[in-house]
Order: structure tokens, then sequence, then C-alpha cells
């Protein structure tokens, strides 16, 4: 499920180091999130913090930079804080604002660097003007920010002020909406911010290459349980009293909104350390998005995404699954050994069989005692 945070709004992109000249190729190139927060006096900015983060993000894709998906850096945060709903607004600003918790927020999230944004005021100003029987009222609105940019071991690279203001006149019926407003606000100060992260003190490039360990995804079914069965003589089974979900065999999803094949067969995908997003819609069950956090410690390392059929094919299933759930239903009811007769076994194996032929792999064991 996707999560979202109160007051905090982020957007990640690509960092070119401020002393560069020259167009720099792709292995030079460190990711950076940057987070956003309201500190001034007007809570009516927090409603806006995502613009601002999108005005940030544009301007950094101009200076051909390009940004990677807010989503995973918010969930990332999240993981970080070990969920959400548990993080109070003082977690999360310490969080953000901490060198060493920026580090570890930039290894979960995968990214090099963190640029932690703040709104530090925002106010705005009138004056009337009389002339020539006409009223002229010019507002100035303007807003004052600061951030700091954190490497990925914590430490603070540089630190940078910008601030942006625009007029309003007005006058009659002239209106103008606020959404405009801070539109222009938060892409002059986007803009000053980027032109000033440029101008900084030089960075360090980031590393050639980010290092990538071997991930194994395997995929299970809700609600879609066999038995495992153990040959005990000519025609004859016993029903263990486990029992072992369904899964597929092989899939297409997405991977931090990449497309990837995932399969039983299949080498390992390669991903770097931090929190990745795993987004599967497939035919037959209801979308999912789960998050995984690779760490680097085991390879490969193993996760299980849970699959939920949606409705038309529970339906289809419904008759052979009400047979497969009376089998383990009996086994689990039984003071002895439920034993399967030839036919009884027969039947599940062709249950297994026309699920397999549908992508859906089915293990009955069928092992011998």
């Amino acid at each position: 499920m996707k999560k979202t945070l109160p007051f905090v709004a982020l957007a990640a992109a690509l960092w070119l180091p401020a002393f560069a000249q020259q167009p720099q190729n792709s292995a030079q190139v460190g990711k950076i999130a940057v987070f956003v927060r309201n500190l001034s006096a007007d809570p009516s900015l927090d409603s806006r913090l995502g613009a601002f983060s999108a005005a940030i993000a544009a301007q950094l894709n101009a200076r051909g930079l390009p940004t990677v998906d807010e989503a995973l850096a918010l969930r990332s945060l999240g993981e970080y804080l070990g969920g959400v709903s548990k993080a109070s607004d003082g977690e999360i600003n310490a969080a953000l604002f901490s060198g060493a918790s920026a580090a570890k927020i930039a290894e979960y999230a995968g990214a090099d660097r963190i640029l932690s944004v703040a709104i530090i005021s925002a106010g705005s100003e009138t004056r009337s003007f009389e002339g020539y029987g006409i009223s002229t009222n010019v507002e100035t609105f303007s807003i004052e920010t600061s951030s700091s940019l954190f490497d990925a071991g914590g430490g603070g690279v540089t630190g940078i002020s910008a601030g942006a203001s625009t007029q309003v006149r007005g006058g009659g019926a002239l209106k103008v909406s606020e959404g405009d407003i801070f539109g222009k606000l938060f892409a002059s100060a986007a803009r000053s911010l980027a032109d000033g992260l440029r101008r900084g003190a030089a960075l360090s490039p980031a590393p050639a290459e980010r290092k990538l360990y071997a991930v194994n995804l395997r995929f299970e079914i809700n609600s879609v349980n066999f038995p495992v069965l153990k040959k005990i003589g000519d025609g004859a089974y016993e029903v263990e009293s486990r029992v072992v979900p369904a899964g597929l065999s092989s899939a297409a999803v997405r991977i931090d909104g990449a497309a990837a094949g995932v399969s039983a067969s299949s080498r390992p995908i390669m991903l770097p350390r931090g929190v990745h997003t795993i987004t599967a819609d497939i035919p037959d069950f209801r979308k999912v998005e789960e998050s995984i956090y690779v760490d680097g410690s085991d390879s490969p390392a193993e996760f299980v995404v849970s699959l939920t059929p949606n409705d038309a094919a529970l339906a289809r299933w419904k008759g052979d699954m009400e047979f497969v759930q009376s089998v383990i239903d009996s086994a689990a009811k039984s003071d002895s050994k439920r034993i399967l007769t030839e036919a009884e076994a027969e039947k599940l194996r062709g249950i297994a069989e026309t699920f397999r032929n549908s992508n859906i792999t089915v293990d009955l064991g069928l092992g011998k005692k």
C-alpha cells in the first residue's frame, strides 16, 4: 500500500558535481534524494510542499539531471522510521536533518546524497497607490529557504539559502490565484537553489559503480493451498498435515518502475543496496505493490511477494479448490492418518496439472515413505 508522510514532500534526482565544466558520463553521477519541509509560521504551505518538490525536480531535470520516483523515496523514509504511522513529526524532522540519519536514509533509498530543504519564512506585504482617480494595490509575496546537502557518509557537504519574491498588481476585477503565486515563488526559489548548489563548494564524485546484489523473487498465491501427499503403498497416499501455497512459474513485474521478468529458472535479479518497489499487475490477480530492502547480507537474498486472486479467478477455480480444501480439512480433523485412494490422488494430480498449464506452480509432494 502506498504510504504518505504528513508535512513532508520529496523528489529525488541525479547530482552532477558542482565543479564539472564538461558533461559527465553516467558513471560519475550519483543519485540525490531531496526532502522538503515547512518551518514557516504559515501552516497552509504544508499542502504545497509537493509543488515545491516538483519545482526542484524540474530545475534539476533542466540541467540534465533526471529524477527518480518520488514514491519510492517516501516509502524508503517510512521503512527507515519503522512505518509512517509510528513516526511523529519530531522523528521525521530529526531523521531528515541529522547527518547520521541522512546517511541511513540514503542507504535505504539507494541514493548517494541527501538534500534537505526547509521553507523557513513566507509572507506578503501590500502597498496601495492612488492617482488620477485609479487605486492600485501592489502585493509582494516572498519565501525564504535553507538547505543542507549530506553525502552518503552522513557528513555535511554544503549548505545554501535561497529566496524568491513576486509582485501582484491588483485593481478592480483583476484576480490572481494563490496557486499561480506560489507556482512562481517555488519555480524561482528552486532555480536559485539549483544554481547555488552548482556554484557551491566542489563535491566529490559518486562512486563510479555501485555494488549490486543477487535477489530472488518468489510469488505465493493467497488462499490457494495444496496438501502434501506421501505414497505409502500401491494406490494409497497419506495426506501430510502441512500444506503448500501455489505460486507462479514466471511473472512480468516492474522493479522501481522498470520492467523485469521473473521466473524460477531465471538468474537472480541484480539490485543495489536499499529499498526497492516491486509492482505486480498480473492477469487473474489484484495489483500489488510491495517494498523490499536489500541489505547486502545474503546473496542471493530471497523475497516472497503475496498475490491475491481476483473474483473472476476465484470463480473459475471454485469447483477444483472446494475438492482440494475438503481433502485438507478432512486430514486436519481426522484423529488418524488421512489416506487417499488412487482415484482421489489422481483427481488432485489433474487439478494440479490444470493450474500448471496456467503458469501456476503446485507441489503435491508425492514422495515415498
